[in-house]
This record gives C-alpha cells, sequence and structure tokens, in this order.
C-alpha cells in the first residue's frame, strides 16, 4: 500500500509539473518572431549610426557658427570704430 501512495505521489507530482509547464511556456517563449526582432534590431542600429552622424554635423555646425559669430562681432567692433572715426573727422 506504501508503494501505490509513493507511485500515486510521484506521478501527480510530475503530472503538476507538467501542467505548470505547459501553462506558462507561451509565457518563457518570445511571441515576437526572431526573424522580426532581427529586424527591428538592425533599424535600430541604423537609426542609432544615423543619430550619431547627425549629432557629428550638428557639432561642426555649432562650431561654423561661433567662428561667424565671432567674426561677425569683429565686423561690427571694425564698423564702430570707423563711425567713430568718421564722425570725429567730420566734426
Amino acid at each position: 500500500m506504501l508503494i501505490v501512495r509513493v507511485v500515486a505521489a510521484a506521478l501527480l507530482s510530475v503530472a503538476v509539473r507538467f501542467v505548470a509547464f505547459c501553462a506558462f511556456q507561451p509565457l518563457l517563449t518570445p511571441s515576437v518572431p526572431q526573424a522580426e526582432r532581427d529586424q527591428a534590431r538592425e533599424q535600430l542600429d541604423a537609426a542609432k549610426k544615423q543619430l550619431a552622424a547627425e549629432q557629428a554635423k550638428n557639432k561642426q555646425l555649432q562650431a561654423e557658427n561661433d567662428q561667424l559669430r565671432a567674426k561677425n562681432k569683429q565686423l561690427q567692433e571694425e564698423l564702430d570704430a570707423a563711425k567713430q572715426q568718421l564722425a570725429a573727422q567730420q566734426q
């Protein structure tokens, strides 16, 4: 009788584990196919590369903008000096 109970308990334990495995298997496997995930990853990588290139170009344009602002400031100072000199000559 004891052997029957041990075997029944073992079978019940295996059955419970099998049912639990079957119930939770969909949760353990990804719902998105591998090909879609690979394609999404490639698109993400391409977008990251494009973003890095745009950021580099933006940095370059900011440097050029700073140079143009400095040149503009210098020219404005020269213009102001020329105006002052012209005003002094006209007096």
